[in-house]
């Protein structure tokens, strides 16, 4: 069914895109020790890739992976051939983005945000040497500084949007804004799908995410998250489990308090 096709295109450019963090998963989890000025602390490991930083705080490697900076513009080095480039918009958050693979298959992401920095809208579309095999378009809602629902929908089909929804924990603000901004579009909790259609840019959501849902063709899955901290509060495991209570996914930190 042309609805389970776009499913699969979804997945296929999340698949790309979120490729550079599930790459290189190795036993080392120490990185850099530079610390946020604020008391704000410095994510130096995500799921044992370490992180190190430049004296100005910027990102310069997530484990291979290279940062180069140029006035409103970021080029993430992943390979030879393999390429990450960002435009940034006043407040740092990427506009247009294009993922490269071995000079043949492109990722091609052009964000819009409101007045407050809150991404509004994301067109996705994965290129290869034939020319454009197919797009997917987000539409994000917002309430109470949380995104409450995403609708994605490949423009050339006329099956309903997938429809993403989330429920959070007012009592629990997310407090890994500034970490995750710095990786750019590599960016934030990147293994889990869902993580992928929240932040492609802009503001994270306000709190933390209790569960959330996916709905499409009339089916509704149903998928619950659990927080571990260390001592001075920071997230250091996020555990998403299906309504089976199975686990999908787990992501690990490590922070330079």
């Amino acid at each position: 069914m042309k609805t389970l096709n776009l499913n699969k295109n979804l997945l296929a450019i999340l698949a790309v895109i979120l490729m550079v963090a599930t790459s290189c998963k190795k036993e080392s989890s120490t990185g850099g020790t530079y610390v946020q000025a604020a008391g704000n602390a410095n994510l130096i490991s995500y799921n044992s890739s370490p992180i190190r930083y430049n004296l100005d705080g910027s990102i310069n490697t997530l484990d291979d992976l290279k940062y180069i900076y140029s006035q409103n513009e970021v080029l993430v080095k992943m390979g030879e051939y393999d390429w990450q480039h960002a435009y940034l918009n006043a407040a740092g958050y990427p506009t247009k983005m294009w993922v490269l693979e071995n000079l043949r298959d492109t990722i091609l992401i052009e964000n819009t945000y409101n007045s407050s920095n809150q991404i509004q809208t994301s067109i996705i579309q994965f290129v290869s040497d034939l020319g454009l095999e197919f797009e997917i378009d987000l539409t994000y809602t917002w309430l109470n500084n949380n995104i409450s629902k995403i609708n994605a929908v490949d423009p050339s089909e006329s099956d309903s949007p997938i429809e993403f929804s989330f429920n959070y924990d007012a009592s629990q603000l997310d407090m890994r804004q500034n970490a995750y901004k710095k990786l750019i579009f590599t960016s934030y909790p990147l293994t889990s799908d869902y993580w992928g259609l929240l932040n492609y840019g802009g503001v994270l959501s306000k709190n933390l995410i209790k569960s959330f849902t996916i709905s499409s063709d009339g089916v509704t899955d149903t998928y619950n998250l659990f927080y571990s901290r260390d001592a001075s509060q920071n997230i250091t495991e996020v555990i998403m489990k299906n309504n089976l209570g199975e686990i999908e996914d787990t992501d690990t930190y490590v922070w330079a308090n």
